[in-house]
């Protein structure tokens, strides 16, 4: 896809997913599933969000001083109040900073962590943010969603507000569990 963001972000080049389940329809009609194993491959590195959102909501901040919160406004997600950008010099350094790599120790902890401050933001519960800590040159949060709220989270928000996955632009088809082909849909034209 040409994206002028993705070019900004240097992601133009990589393969990027949905680390979960992807309720988007602005894609196409066919879905890859990667095996878990891919999260392992040295190049591998997942975001809380998409690196669009990153660059949208830094440019917000340049103008407006603030992180932008599209809740407030029922206009859109919940972006990350405990991470707003502004100790980036641009978006892009804060995408990067924000990477997470399995094979870094305390990653499913970050991960947990950042999926329960979003659930928890996203279902509006009370003292939705309850702790953060450092991992890399970036803040997490962590909060007070189950299960349960991550996986309504998850169904119910946009694809480019869950976590992301960035691959090099060529992934061996080792990596490929299933893919799911619509009945009917002609792969040739």
């Amino acid at each position: 896809m040409e994206c002028s963001v993705d070019v900004t972000m240097g992601t133009n080049k990589q393969v990027f997913s949905i680390v979960g389940p992807h309720t988007g329809t602005n894609y196409g009609d066919i879905v890859i599933v990667l095996s878990q194993s891919v999260m392992y491959h040295p190049d591998f590195s997942m975001t809380p969000t998409a690196a669009t959102t990153f660059y949208s909501t830094y440019e917000y901040w340049l103008w407006f001083g603030t992180a932008k919160d599209h809740r407030k406004s029922g206009k859109g997600p919940v972006m990350r109040p405990w991470d707003n950008g502004s100790s980036f010099q641009d978006a892009r350094s804060w995408f990067n900073a924000s990477k997470i790599n399995a094979a870094i120790d305390g990653w499913d902890l970050v991960t947990a962590a950042e999926l329960q401050a979003m659930a928890s933001l996203y279902c509006n519960i009370q003292g939705a943010v309850t702790h953060y800590m450092t991992f890399g040159n970036n803040v997490r949060a962590g909060g007070n969603a189950n299960l349960s709220h991550v996986q309504q989270y998850y169904l119910k928000e946009n694809s480019h507000y869950v976590m992301e996955g960035h691959l090099p632009s060529v992934v061996p088809f080792d990596f490929v569990e299933r893919m799911l082909i619509p009945e009917g849909l002609s792969l040739i034209e």
